[in-house]
């Protein structure tokens, strides 16, 4: 029995921690004892129309606030669960940080569900020029760790576990959103 159990926690760990293949323009750098995405390119599909407004109406930077219950406790001489909610809000401000005829540079922040109860938010820098959108500087948080004591952002891992086909997937939402703007 005890053999069955951890051969079954070395197979879900491999499943976590096994590479993903991407089929966008990726960047990975070394994170940790794994790699972690670094940007992600798409063309533009429309050169035409007002790049500025269009990532300006596409790309949002809202405040993010990520919690954990990681200090909740059990009384000790009643057995009373103490419920202890810590949060954090972070970010928010201008999108646009840079405009020029070469292009614009913005902040943003966007969302997935990871699973069905894991919200993820990814943060980025968008560097749009009029022939590829560069998603670049990119961290994740989740925004309810549950037990676990929440961090804050980290590198998107390259890897299953850390989902980065739906930060991909999520990125490539606003491209497409942009593009159909500038049409």
């Amino acid at each position: 029995m005890k053999g069955l159990i951890l051969t079954a926690f070395f197979v879900l760990t491999a499943c976590a921690q096994a590479p993903v293949k991407f089929s966008e323009d990726i960047t990975l750098v070394a994170w940790q004892s794994a790699e972690a995405v670094d940007s992600v390119r798409f063309p533009a599909e429309s050169t035409s129309g007002d790049l500025e407004f269009c990532v300006a109406r596409n790309v949002v930077n809202n405040s993010v606030t990520f919690s954990d219950s990681a200090d909740s406790f059990f009384g000790a001489y009643t057995g009373t669960y103490y419920h202890d909610t810590d949060s954090q809000t972070v970010g928010g401000g201008s999108v646009i940080q840079h405009s020029s005829d070469k292009g614009v540079i913005a902040v943003g922040v966007t969302s997935y569900q990871a699973s069905t109860f894991v919200k993820r938010y990814v943060r980025f820098k968008l560097i749009a020029m009029n022939n590829e959108y560069e998603f670049a500087n990119l961290e994740q948080v989740q925004a309810d760790s549950g037990s676990a004591p929440n961090t804050g952002f980290h590198p998107v891992g390259a890897f299953a576990g850390a989902a980065p086909d739906k930060v991909v997937a999520s990125l490539k939402s606003i491209a497409e959103k942009i593009d159909e703007c500038r049409r």
